[in-house]
């Protein structure tokens, strides 16, 4: 999954790139970065936003049954100023082979948090179906 969006220029591989080429962009989130940043759907790119404009960012909602989807995901709304997704995985000094081990070195798997996480972005847009088909993957889950 990685290796294949990592050639696409998307608006995260160009956050990537942004936060590579300029240090104003690694003191944010990826969640965060269209506070200050516009993207330019035409160049695809990333630019200093201009004053008195306003913005909501939002990133897409990813179940918890796309194991590796998801902890990347929970990896971005943590990190500051992710250069590339290797840069995602290392922790420590210590590059970990899948985003979900990433998580684990973080301490992000420690508790409950990744499931109150996944639950509260769940609420805000998914409806009672998914919120029902999510809760069983919930239970699946604390079983393994």
């Amino acid at each position: 999954m990685a290796e294949r969006a990592a050639y696409q220029r998307t608006t995260l591989t160009t956050y990537f790139a942004y936060n590579a080429q300029h240090a104003d962009g690694r003191n944010v989130v990826y969640a965060d970065f269209p506070v200050n940043h516009v993207w330019k759907i035409r160049e695809k790119v990333w630019s200093v936003r201009q004053q008195g404009e306003k913005t909501i960012g939002r990133m897409y909602f990813v179940q918890l049954a796309t194991t590796e989807r998801f902890f990347l995901h929970l990896l971005l709304i943590i990190v500051l100023g992710v250069t590339s997704f290797e840069h995602l995985r290392v922790v420590d000094d210590t590059e970990h082979p899948t985003f979900q081990d990433a998580c684990g070195a973080l301490g992000l798997l420690l508790d409950n948090a990744k499931w109150d996480t996944c639950m509260r972005e769940a609420c805000i847009d998914q409806d009672a179906k998914r919120l029902r088909n999510l809760f069983c993957d919930f239970s699946y889950y604390a079983l393994l």
